[in-house]
Formats: C-alpha cells, sequence, structure tokens
C-alpha cells in the first residue's frame, strides 16, 4: 500500500519519522486512518502498530458509507 500524511504520499520510514514526531507533542493530535476499500486489512493492522509502538492512542478510523 501507499502511505500519506494529509495528501502528501510519504514512505514507510517518512511516516514512521513523522509519527515520531507526533509522539514528542506532550498532547498529541487524534490520529485519522482512512483506506481503501480494497486495502488487505493486515496493511492497516501495520499502520496501527507502528502508532502503539511510539505510545499514541487516540486513532480514529475513517469510513465512507455509500
Amino acid at each position: 500500500g501507499q502511505y500519506y500524511w494529509g495528501e502528501k504520499r510519504v514512505a514507510a520510514k517518512q511516516l514512521g519519522d513523522l509519527l515520531d514526531t507526533v509522539a514528542a507533542d506532550p498532547s498529541p493530535p487524534v490520529l485519522n486512518i482512512r483506506a481503501d476499500s480494497r486495502l488487505a486489512y493486515q496493511s492497516v493492522i501495520t499502520v496501527i502498530d507502528m502508532i502503539k509502538q511510539r505510545k499514541l492512542s487516540r486513532i480514529s478510523l475513517d469510513t465512507r458509507v455509500e
């Protein structure tokens, strides 16, 4: 899968670095995760694991109703 930070496409390493920056914030924001319906579920779990490794817990899984 591809990773995006906002509208900007980033590599997995860049995503990790961005999450490190967020984790350093004493009051980190809610992290919103959006995934295409065709994406393998494991890809979403991988991102959630990256977030949890940094002790971040404010996660929102965004969905789209059709």
